[in-house]
């Protein structure tokens, strides 16, 4: 099961990861998912994995498919957050985003740990996602 949440247009991605809660934030603005945990994926204290996507994209889907099983087991320990660029384009300037999927990787402070666009190598993505889990 995915939850919707809202994600401020022109908020800051690294603060909201502190703060923002799932009652939303009113005004116009893109969409995230978060797939099946209990909490809102930003602001719960733990590690955010963010796609940077945008609709029609294949390799979108199969970075989100890829995430998705790595994440299995994990819940409550790592977040996943999908971001449409072509909706929220300060989250695109923030993180540099040339193409999509662009996924980027918090740690539970909210300082970017890693990124890569395009689709990761399978075990390239489970040993970030491992290393920022890892306490």
């Amino acid at each position: 099961m995915k939850r919707k949440i809202m994600i401020c247009a022109g908020a800051e991605i690294a603060l909201l990861a502190l703060s923002f809660m799932l009652t939303g934030c009113g005004g116009k603005g893109g969409s995230a998912t978060h797939p099946e945990s209990g909490g809102s994926a930003l602001g719960d204290g733990h590690p955010v994995i963010i796609e940077l996507t945008q609709p029609g994209c294949p390799p979108c889907a199969a970075a989100e498919a890829l995430i998705q099983a790595l994440l299995k087991g994990k819940e409550g320990r790592i977040s996943f957050v999908e971001i449409d660029v072509t909706r929220d384009r300060e989250a695109a300037r923030k993180y540099g985003v040339q193409a999509t999927p662009t996924l980027v990787i918090l740690d539970s402070r909210g300082d970017q740990t890693w990124s890569y666009v395009g689709v990761p190598p399978e075990r390239e993505l489970a040993a970030e996602i491992e290393r920022v889990i890892s306490p």
